[in-house]
């Protein structure tokens, strides 16, 4: 019989200074990680995982049990799932996100965080996915200092999880969840064109400068900006399961200069479309 794991456990606000901290042991897994893109339906009954995983979800719904609740995974959503916890997943649709596995050990005594799992829909799904996307590329390239530039860079990620959590404590004057949800239907269908203020505002039933005041609470950026990190996240999922050339997924998004389309996603994302279909195609 296989011996029961022994778990220190340490709450979220902890959590940013322990993955720094040298003493402890710090280990990655070598193969989930990316971007990543499941097509067809699927079951995944009561697996147990013996590692700290974080699944940033870009779009999607997933219905989620653990031993202890059920709970839905959608767009824009970070699930973290501890180690020794029992989850099944079911999805019926496509879904995209990207994921991280990493354990941090003192001794022969694993940490994790003391809930079944952790789930953050207030962080704006950008603010992640720019560190999520820089420890893929610090994965893909394995350069001097590779432990420690992950852990400064999960400790980052990490610390955007903190604050979030401190914010939506704080709350007030923020988009409703119905809001929330009708902006990214709103953005995913409407991707080729561009969209004034009034027209988002009155989607949502609000007067345009109240919105756009909420809005900037919600998400941290202007309506304009993202919209723009919207599409650019859409532009690498397309990037990412299809054969077209940029060019092509560039006039699928409404662009007639390449150019442009090309430095506004390296802006958002981080890296060119040419090097992202290279790490992600």
């Amino acid at each position: 019989m296989s011996k029961k794991p022994s778990f220190l456990y340490a709450p979220l606000e902890q959590w940013p200074q322990l993955v720094l901290d040298p003493a402890l042991k710090f280990e990655w897994h070598p193969n989930f990680w990316g971007y990543l893109v499941r097509s067809d339906p699927w079951d995944i009954d009561g697996l147990v995982r013996d590692w700290n995983i974080l699944h940033l979800i870009f779009d999607g719904d997933i219905a989620c049990q653990t031993d202890d609740e059920q709970f839905r995974l959608l767009s824009d959503t970070m699930l973290w799932l501890p180690p020794g916890v029992r989850l099944s997943m079911h999805w019926s649709r496509p879904f995209s996100f990207t994921e991280f596995r990493f354990r941090l050990w003192k001794g022969s005594r694993q940490y994790r965080f003391p809930e079944a799992v952790y789930l953050n829909s207030e962080v704006p799904t950008i603010n992640l996915l720019k560190v999520m996307q820089q420890i893929n590329d610090e994965l893909l390239m394995s350069q001097k200092n590779h432990e420690l530039m992950l852990r400064v860079l999960l400790s980052q990620l990490l610390l955007k999880l903190v604050r979030g959590a401190d914010n939506t404590v704080r709350g007030g004057g923020s988009l409703n969840q119905a809001q929330r949800q009708w902006l990214r239907e709103f953005a995913r269908d409407n991707m080729q064109r561009r969209h004034s203020i009034k027209e988002l505002a009155n989607g949502v039933r609000l007067s345009p400068d109240y919105f756009c005041r909420v809005f900037r609470q919600t998400y941290g950026v202007t309506p304009s900006r993202w919209m723009l990190q919207e599409r650019m996240q859409a532009a690498g999922r397309l990037l990412h399961e299809s054969t077209l050339n940029i060019s092509e997924v560039s006039e699928r998004f409404g662009y007639t200069d390449v150019a442009l389309f090309s430095r506004q996603f390296k802006e958002i994302i981080g890296t060119s479309p040419l090097r992202f279909r290279s790490a992600h195609g």
